[in-house]
């Protein structure tokens, strides 16, 4: 392909890509709370384990990759909207667990359902064999891009 189609192309994409900002899709609200406070309480059900008191918010912060800050900020949040409550560790007083309320979990679960339902809707307007094409070329886009971020060369 020459470089005045690739251009082209490549322009295309951009604006492709660019419209997905425009609608909104993956923001907003559900049920009062916002989607990072959803993906939050998710990845807290996620490492909780059985039984458990909760997870330090430490935890959370390492694993969704943002400051210790920015997670509390967003368990006050939700601790002030019923879906979180903090424990203390039993064995250390000093430390502060966080985990979801039924609330929370019920939330969460409402989510999945909503996501889970608009792919499916998804999947019927675009048909099953287009969904699994988009499927495999979003999934290269994927690839390509995490190998592209994860080179250490200058190009």
């Amino acid at each position: 392909m020459e470089k005045d189609a690739k251009e082209i192309v490549a322009n295309e994409l951009i604006r492709c890509f660019m419209k997905f900002k425009k609608i909104e899709w993956h923001k907003g609200s559900f049920d009062g709370i916002k989607k990072s406070e959803i993906f939050l309480l998710k990845e807290m059900i996620g490492l909780m384990k059985d039984n458990s008191n909760g997870v330090k918010t430490s935890e959370l912060s390492s694993k969704l990759q943002v400051t210790p800050a920015a997670v509390t900020h967003i368990i006050n949040s939700l601790e002030a909207g019923g879906f979180v409550e903090r424990n203390q560790e039993p064995k250390d007083r000093r430390i502060v667990l966080v985990r979801p309320t039924e609330k929370g979990e019920q939330v969460v679960m409402l989510a999945k359902e909503k996501m889970s339902k608009n792919f499916q809707e998804m999947v019927d307007f675009l048909g099953v064999e287009d969904s699994k094409e988009l499927t495999r070329l979003l999934s290269s886009i994927y690839e390509y891009f995490d190998k592209k971020n994860n080179c250490n060369c200058n190009k």
